[in-house]
Parts: C-alpha cells; sequence; structure tokens
C-alpha cells in the first residue's frame, strides 16, 4: 500500500515577481503478509559481498541480513582473548531494509519579468545502505575511520569469557582487519543511514521576447545538476549509489562517483 501527494501552489505574487512551487510526497509499503505453509522466510538473493536479502513473513520486503557483533543481554559487545569483538560466523542478522521510510521532492520558480530562477530540491528519508567501498578502505587502511587507534586503543566492550570489562589493547590494524576486507566482511560497522537532501538542479535565465515574424523569443539559462547534499547524515558515501538494480539494493561498492554538471541552455522559439 502506497500514497502520493503533489501539491502546488503560488505562495507570493507581487507585481512582476511571482513565486510557485510544487511539492511531491510518497510513501510505499510492501509488507509480506504470507509466503508457503513450509516457508516463512525466502532468500531473493544469496549472498553477495556483505548482504543477503531476504522476504520476511511479517517484515517489510527486502530484509538485509549481514554479520554482525555479538552482544549480551544488556546490548554491550562482547571481546575475544585477542580484545576484538566476536562477530556472527553469517550472514544471519537482520540489519534493516533499503526501502526508504518516504521520498520526497520541492520544486521553487522565480520570475520576475525577464529573468527566471528555479531550484529543484530532492528528498529520501529511511533506509539502510552497507558500503563494500569503505569495508576494504578499511581493511587497506586508506580510510579516514582508520587514523584513530593506530597507537593502540581498548575496544568499547565486556569479555565473552566471564563478562568482565575489556581492558585488552589492539590496534586500529588489527581491529579493521577483523571487520572489513573483500571477502566477507562484517556488515554492521559499514551500515549507513540513506537518508539524504539533495540540491538536485539550480537554472538562472532570462528570455528575450522580439516583435520580429521569425524569432518570437530567445531563452537563454545557466544550469548546475547534482550540486551537492544539504543533508547527508552517512557523511561519506552518496547513498544513491547502488551496484545494480532488482534484488541488490542497499549495498554499495566500488561505485562510480556521481558528477556535478554545469551548462548552458538556449532555446528559440519561433
Amino acid at each position: 500500500k502506497g500514497i502520493e501527494l503533489t501539491l502546488n501552489a503560488t505562495p507570493l505574487v507581487i507585481g512582476d515577481f511571482s513565486w510557485d512551487l510544487s511539492f511531491n510526497f510518497s510513501v510505499n509499503e510492501n509488507l509480506c503478509i504470507e509466503l508457503t505453509d513450509e516457508l516463512s522466510e525466502y532468500t531473493t538473493r544469496g549472498r553477495s559481498w556483505m548482504t543477503t536479502m531476504k522476504v520476511v513473513e511479517g517484515e517489510l520486503y527486502g530484509q538485509i541480513y549481514t554479520r554482525g557483533f555479538i552482544r549480551n543481554d544488556e546490548g554491550r559487545i562482547l571481546i575475544n582473548d585477542l580484545g576484538l569483538p566476536v562477530t556472527s560466523a553469517g550472514q544471519t542478522m537482520p540489519m534493516g531494509t533499503a526501502n526508504p521510510d518516504w521520498m520526497g521532492g520541492l520544486i521553487n520558480n522565480f520570475t520576475w519579468k525577464g529573468f527566471s530562477l528555479s531550484a529543484v530540491i530532492d528528498m529520501r528519508m529511511g533506509g539502510d545502505v552497507f558500503s563494500f567501498t569503505e569495508a576494504n578502505l578499511t581493511f587497506d587502511g586508506y580510510s579516514a575511520a582508520t587514523l584513530e587507534g593506530r597507537e593502540g586503543f581498548v575496544v568499547d566492550g565486556v569479555m565473552e569469557t566471564d563478562g568482565s570489562e575489556n581492558t585488552i589493547q589492539t590496534t586500529a590494524e588489527a581491529y579493521w582487519h577483523s571487520l572489513g576486507g573483500r571477502n566477507t566482511p562484517i556488515g554492521e560497522p559499514y551500515r549507513y543511514d540513506a537518508s539524504y537532501v539533495r540540491l538536485r538542479e539550480v537554472l538562472l535565465g532570462y528570455t528575450f521576447n522580439f516583435s520580429t515574424s521569425i524569432v518570437q523569443s530567445i531563452s537563454l539559462s545557466l544550469y548546475g545538476r547534482n550540486l551537492g547534499f544539504l543533508y547527508n547524515p552517512s557523511e561519506i558515501i552518496d547513498p544513491n549509489m547502488s551496484i545494480g538494480t532488482g534484488n541488490i539494493q542497499g549495498l554499495e561498492g566500488f561505485s562510480i562517483p556521481s558528477t556535478r554538471t554545469f551548462g548552458l541552455n538556449a532555446r528559440f522559439k519561433f
């Protein structure tokens, strides 16, 4: 079930100046009610790098499973004799879904005499994305996250053996080598909020009007697309990037960086 709403309005008109806006809002929920008498869950995509996708009865479509930290009843991470987190052996731990809670867009158009200015804002809230790129960068020591603790640090957690507070010192190299890498990295530390508010496009133009029978008007405009994020809680990745379509959402890996483009448009009306 879902809903999509569009609101068009003109909040302000003063002489030759006008402000028009269009707001779009959508919510879509795909809930698995029932599979079969024999199945309560079904794997739609098996292990791929660091995640497994499943359909689970009673859950939203596209549940993401991965390897994660083992915790005690109080939620504290268990630590082994090397001072490193204890993790699950396989991709068996549910870690959310790639589906957003809601999506929206806002278009503002300002006009004054022959001038026009428009701005498009793209919004997505909710959902999770896992970064295979970051899993490899931390393993190789290229990520900024590996700078802290290179001279030694103590992982926050309790000992697996007796539940006492962990006091064993480790290094950033040992820590990230136990979590990252190319083969079977631990997905939990590379899980990011897929929300964002993006400035999708800005366009500034002017229209020249003519009283000739050949050309009625010429519109010139400067534009910029994909100008940046107004809000990006992940901070280090573009949540829009994905390694593919279908049942492989919520996973980013060695994606081509999104580009920012600028240009000039010319339109002739005859």
